[in-house]
């Protein structure tokens, strides 16, 4: 016997998306300072093309001081736009690159001095852990060890 239902007959409860799937939600009054980004795992960093045009990327990144630092490939374009302006806009983000925070103004800068990189690399390692082992294996084995660039990035 096959029972058929009505909508008004099926009992439904709205749930909430975030309760649903364990999401967290942030509060609209809540404040998006830095200390958004001492909990976050990835950053949105909104470099600008020539045309004035933001380009976000997800990024890993570790805070350190009044900077934060991220590493990226040498040939990547965020570093090609940052070489022509350091001008740069940041957000705690999803590793997908949904932010959930507000966006900042911000300067970026291409680390050279071995010293200030050993830093930028010690603060990554402390935040990622194994994770950061397993990128710096990777590196060092496909001979990508030497193509990479940080970045220190003023926090707003």
């Amino acid at each position: 016997m096959l029972l058929v239902l009505t909508k008004e007959q099926i009992p439904f409860t709205p749930v909430k998306p975030s309760i649903a799937y364990g999401l967290r939600t942030m509060n609209s009054t809540r404040s998006y300072s830095q200390s958004s980004f001492k909990t976050a795992q990835y950053l949105s960093l909104g470099t600008f093309r020539k045309t004035g045009v933001r380009v976000d990327t997800p990024v890993w990144f570790a805070e350190d001081g009044e900077f934060l630092y991220v590493l990226s490939n040498n040939q990547a374009g965020k570093i090609k736009r940052i070489r022509n302006s350091q001008r740069c806009q940041i957000a705690p983000c999803t590793m997908l690159g949904k932010t959930t925070g507000e966006w900042q103004d911000s300067t970026a800068v291409i680390i050279v001095d071995p010293v200030a990189i050993q830093c930028a690399h010690q603060a990554l390692k402390k935040k990622y852990g194994w994770q950061m082992l397993m990128l710096d294996s990777g590196a060092w084995i496909g001979a990508r060890i030497n193509q990479r660039t940080f970045i220190k990035l003023k926090k707003p």
